[in-house]
């Protein structure tokens, strides 16, 4: 007799081996958020662009609520899921809002996303719809006053970020509208899978996933939350431009981002904090 499926618990491929451990719920399907918190640093660049070139990157039911490009490296650490071990992102959204059939939600569409774990891209793309996929991200590194990092693929380097926190942006209130807009219900990804077989050109799964911006926590998390440390100043990005023999599978991704006007640059901004997540909240929204 083969083995049966728990149907109260989470399992990944392969599946015989049991309920898979992940960044939802450990293997006895337990949520993560009992324990150590989450140390993150985050770095957002936010530029300016071309209205009608972001509006290209939206799927149907989306609307453009700003032509601005937020592109964000974060060095996640201490994940209790984990073990303590952490990865870092890069990422790429802009502000829309999905007009649906049975809800309308305002927040950020991502774009793109590389991590440099094997782990939470898997997390990510299976459970979530999150369209990760990898690259090899640098530490940031700041040295007089500028801090640094690249993000690379097959050793081409395709993105280059610059971040001066010790200059103050030309509008911080700007640049505060558009990164913490009160109305942002959260991120917002198209997860599409193709379907096996007939030249994989149907979809096997098709929607959208909403990562809401407000976590719920159940009533019996009582760790004491630190008050972010934010610090704004200034950035710079340069997209270097692959061609096939470069990224053999993701070349017309960066192509596609360095095609959008940058007409200038808004302002970025630092955020550390401390905190408690599993995305246990993500849902498809229709």
């Amino acid at each position: 007799m083969g083995f049966e499926l728990d149907r109260k618990k989470m399992y990944t491929m392969p599946v015989g081996f049991g309920p898979t451990p992940g960044m939802m719920q450990n293997a006895d399907g337990r949520r993560f958020l009992y324990g150590q918190l989450r140390h993150v640093t985050n770095h957002t660049l936010v530029y300016e662009s071309n209205p009608a070139q972001l509006e290209k990157l939206l799927p149907p039911a989306f609307t453009l609520d700003k032509p601005f490009v937020i592109v964000n490296h974060r060095m996640n650490r201490n994940l209790a899921w984990l073990a303590g071990r952490g990865y870092n992102l890069v990422s790429v959204t802009i502000p829309a809002t999905f007009h649906g059939k049975k809800e309308t939600v305002k927040g950020c569409f991502m774009v793109a996303i590389w991590e440099n774990e094997f782990d939470p891209i898997l997390a990510g793309r299976e459970q979530l719809g999150y369209v990760k996929t990898f690259a090899a991200i640098d530490d940031i590194v700041t040295y007089n006053d500028v801090s640094r990092a690249y993000a690379s693929s097959y050793g081409f380097q395709f993105v280059r970020l610059k971040f001066h926190l010790t200059r103050q942006p030309d509008n911080v209130a700007e640049l505060k509208s558009i990164l913490f807009d009160p109305e942002n219900q959260g991120d917002m990804n198209y997860r599409y899978i193709p379907k096996t077989g007939d030249g994989f050109t149907a979809a096997d799964v098709e929607c959208i996933t909403l990562n809401p911006s407000k976590i719920k926590y159940p009533d019996d998390v009582t760790a004491t939350l630190p008050e972010p440390v934010v610090t704004y100043g200034t950035g710079w990005l340069k997209w270097n431009r692959p061609e096939f023999e470069d990224m053999p599978t993701q070349y017309h991704i960066i192509q596609g981002l360095d095609d959008m006007e940058i007409r200038r640059f808004v302002g970025a901004v630092r955020v550390d904090t401390a905190n408690l997540a599993d995305c246990f909240d993500v849902r498809v929204i229709e």
